[in-house]
C-alpha cells in the first residue's frame, strides 16, 4: 500500500512538474514575441525596415500570425522595393481582414512597382456591399453567432408550446432561423475564401512550361509578384491557367503559397 501511495505522489509531481513546465515555456515564447513585435514597430518608426523585417519574421517562425503583422511586414517590403515579398503578404493581410483600405492600397502600390496590371472584375453594388458585410467579421464570429441565434430560436419554440400567458409570434421565431442561417451561409463562405490554398504568389520571374516537364517548350515567362491559381498538381509541379485561358506548368519553389 505504502509503496502504491508513493508511486501515486511521484507520478502526481512529474504531472505538475510538466505543467510548470509547459507554462513556462509559454510565457517565455510569448514575452520574445511581444518584445520581437515592439522591436520590429520601433525599427519600423526609425526607418529600418530591414531589421524590422527580420524581427517580423522571427514572429512569423513562432507561429504568430494575423493582419496587423502581415501589413507592417507587407509595409516594410514596399519600402525595401521587394514588391514580390510585399505583395504576398499584403495578399495574407486582406485575408484577414479584406475590408483594410491601406492594406489594398500596399498591394496596389507593390504591383505597381513590380509592373503587374490588375483589373479588378466589375460588380453590382448588391454584390460589393454583400462582401463587404461577409468580410466585416472573421468567418468564426458569423459561425457563433449564427449558432446563437438557432439555438435560441429552438428554445422560443419549445417555449412556445407550452401554455402560457406570454405569447411567442411564430413568425418572430422564423425571423431567427432565417437569420441564423444566412450568417451561418457567411460563415461558410468567408472560410472558404479564408482557407483557400490553391492560390501562390510568383516570388521571382518563372518559366511557363507546357508541361510538368523543364525540357518541354516555354514561350511565356511570369512576373515576379503575379498571383496564380492551382487547378492540378503533379509532384513538384503547379498547374495553372493564365488569363488567356493557356494551361501552363510551374514549379512550385517559383512560388509562395497564399495561407493564413
Amino acid at each position: 500500500m505504502q509503496s502504491s501511495s508513493s508511486n501515486t505522489r511521484t507520478t502526481g509531481k512529474q504531472s505538475r512538474y510538466k505543467q510548470v513546465l509547459v507554462f513556462l515555456c509559454m510565457v517565455l515564447v510569448l514575452n520574445v514575441s511581444a518584445q520581437d513585435a515592439a522591436f520590429a514597430y520601433q525599427m519600423v518608426q526609425q526607418g529600418n525596415y530591414r531589421a524590422a523585417v527580420e524581427d517580423y519574421q522571427k514572429l512569423i517562425s513562432v507561429d504568430a500570425k494575423g493582419h496587423k503583422l502581415y501589413h507592417n511586414l507587407a509595409a516594410s517590403y514596399l519600402k525595401l522595393a521587394r514588391p514580390d515579398s510585399a505583395i504576398l503578404y499584403a495578399v495574407k493581410a486582406l485575408r484577414w481582414n479584406p475590408n483594410d483600405e491601406t492594406t489594398k492600397t500596399i498591394l496596389a502600390e507593390a504591383r505597381e512597382m513590380a509592373g503587374i496590371v490588375y483589373v479588378e472584375l466589375p460588380q453590382s453594388n448588391l454584390m460589393r456591399s454583400s462582401w463587404y458585410i461577409i468580410n466585416s467579421l472573421q468567418s468564426r464570429v458569423w459561425f457563433w453567432i449564427s449558432v446563437f441565434l438557432l439555438l435560441v430560436a429552438v428554445l422560443l419554440l419549445k417555449f412556445a408550446q407550452r401554455p402560457s400567458h406570454v405569447r411567442i409570434k411564430s413568425s418572430f421565431i422564423l425571423a431567427l432561423i432565417a437569420t441564423g442561417s444566412i450568417l451561418l451561409l457567411f460563415a461558410w463562405v468567408r472560410h472558404q475564401h479564408d482557407y483557400n490554398t490553391d492560390e501562390f504568389i510568383v516570388m521571382k520571374p518563372t518559366k511557363a512550361f507546357r508541361s510538368a516537364d523543364e525540357n518541354s517548350d516555354s514561350n511565356k515567362t511570369l512576373k515576379s509578384g503575379e498571383k496564380v491559381t492551382k487547378s492540378d498538381q503533379i509532384g513538384p509541379w503547379i498547374k495553372t491557367i493564365l488569363d488567356d485561358g493557356t494551361p501552363v506548368w510551374l514549379r512550385q519553389n517559383d512560388l509562395e503559397q497564399i495561407k493564413l
